[in-house]
């Protein structure tokens, strides 16, 4: 009896130990109610902030906000504390917060840049990155973006000074935190009477699987345009962010996050007037810009398609406004993938011969786990090639390469003569594609439309809820998480030629 309480107690013990799927989360904060300088437009922000977080397919139950008397330089350190705890391996996480930025100056006489918090409290840069970096050590993706004057510098009280003519006819106030005498806080975009302080630099690393957005330059003054419009540089994000914007300019159905940033540029250039000289969106510089942060139109219903649907001609394929390049969609997801995770695919040959060559390639990932292999013809059809029917054992280990086709189902040549290219995602998910496109035995299809750009993105953005986590021991100590929402890619190009 006592051995089979043992028994009961270690799988009671080893069940506990798998992770629950990943998920996304955001961290959403506001400092509106400054005693001294208040910024009406920072609850607009917040606002802003949730749509942003929610085209980032973050469910509301996690996103947490926090605004005013709760962001003490206590409470938010608390409230960071708090939300690192929630954060779990291949999660994906948006960071938000406007309010007041810092410069000011240490005693070796350098401009320290800090986000001010509700009693006048500095998180400085150095802090702040400290109480995040647990979480880019954990997550899939994160993405931080501060609205603050001087934000470049953390990318890395001051009578408000306003103006007017915005074009939602209120003033617009500066967003620093500074005394008046203070020379680190001169900011270099806006007209002074006498010499501007020199530029300091933003400290950023070249860290993995990180992006980080300030709303100015490391000596700017950020604006805020008011409570109906919000801060500039959220406002125009925000605006960029939206599937219906003209902020996708590779045309492959996504809005990355360089892109809304590259947009973003543009709409507070069209905004600002003197004295403010500039406002200038500033990146870190951490590789990440190429996550999606908003994609495509509402889906089309695939279970209404059928592989003997009425041939559409390719005069009127080409009509369709929604028709993407998916070349572009299949790079812009390898770009997206874990920067640590290196998928390689091989292609015997770099040219195939139309009618006569057969398709072979080999796949190596750095970590193992269950391996995807989408296409792109010159066409512009895109194809799951791998998993399919005849062979769905898309298990790959890590550093050990997988040969394809295997000799269950072979691909040839068939032309129309140009460019094919290969996409291979490595993930801990048997079957995280499960549900997209239509059959077209032994393969399926995907819409090449700003719907089926959409469907995928998805798949690859939002955690799989039916999900069973694998138990330690089961798998490699080399594999990806199990139900995590990261993954690795690559991809290779290749011609079929006559």
């Amino acid at each position: 009896m006592k051995k089979n309480r043992l028994s009961l107690a270690f799988a009671l013990i080893f069940a506990s130990s798998s992770r629950a799927y990943a998920d996304n989360y955001a961290l959403i904060m506001g400092v509106s109610d400054y005693p001294n300088s208040p910024l009406p437009g920072v609850p607009t922000d917040i606002t802003h902030a949730q749509e942003l977080a929610k085209s980032m397919n973050i469910p509301d139950v996690n996103i947490v906000v926090k605004q005013d008397g709760q962001l003490t330089l206590n409470g938010m350190r608390h409230t960071f504390d708090e939300f690192e705890r929630k954060i779990k391996q291949g999660d994906r996480v948006f960071i938000y917060f406007s309010g007041h930025g810092r410069s000011f100056k240490t005693p070796k006489g350098q401009c320290e840049k800090a986000i001010v918090a509700r009693d006048g409290g500095a998180l400085t840069r150095d802090e702040l990155q400290k109480r995040i970096q647990p979480i880019i050590d954990r997550a899939a993706k994160t993405f931080v973006f501060l609205d603050t004057c001087f934000s470049g510098g953390v990318v890395t009280s001051s009578k408000s000074e306003s103006r007017s003519g915005d074009e939602e006819g209120e003033p617009q106030l500066i967003k620093a935190y500074n005394k008046p005498d203070n020379t680190c806080a001169q900011a270099t975009n806006i007209e002074y009477s006498g010499n501007a302080t020199r530029d300091f630099e933003a400290e950023a690393k070249d860290t993995p699987n990180y992006y980080l957005l300030g709303a100015a330059g490391p000596t700017e003054y950020a604006i805020d345009g008011g409570a109906r419009m919000g801060s500039l540089a959220t406002t125009a994000f925000t605006r960029c962010a939206k599937a219906d914007s003209s902020a996708d300019k590779n045309n492959d159905g996504v809005i990355t996050l360089t892109e809304a940033y590259q947009c973003a540029q543009q709409g507070v250039d069209r905004l600002l007037a003197r004295p403010y000289l500039s406002q200038t969106l500033t990146e870190g510089n951490g590789p990440g810009g190429n996550t999606p942060v908003a994609f495509g139109q509402t889906a089309i219903a695939y279970s209404s398609l059928s592989v003997n649907s009425p041939t559409v001609s390719p005069a009127a394929e080409n009509a369709n406004s929604n028709r993407i390049d998916s070349h572009n969609l299949m790079a812009t997801i390898a770009q997206a993938a874990d920067a640590t995770h290196v998928v390689t695919v091989t292609p015997t040959k770099t040219s195939y011969l139309i009618g006569s060559d057969f398709l072979e390639m080999a796949v190596n990932s750095s970590k193992s786990g269950y391996l995807t292999i989408f296409s792109v013809g010159s066409s512009g059809a895109i194809y799951q090639l791998f998993p399919n029917q005849y062979d769905n054992d898309n298990r790959i280990s890590a550093n050990t390469p997988l040969h394809l086709p295997s000799i269950k189902w072979q691909i040839r040549a068939n032309g129309p003569a140009g460019k094919d290219r290969f996409v291979a995602i490595v993930s801990g998910t048997a079957n995280r594609f499960a549900g997209l496109g239509v059959p077209v035995t032994p393969f399926k299809k995907i819409m090449d439309d700003k719907g089926g750009a959409s469907e995928l993105i998805k798949k690859l953005m939002t955690p799989d809820k039916s999900c069973i986590p694998s138990k330690i021991g089961q798998r490699d100590f080399d594999a990806m998480p199990t139900c995590s929402s990261g993954y690795g890619a690559g991809y290779t190009d290749v011609q079929e030629i006559n």
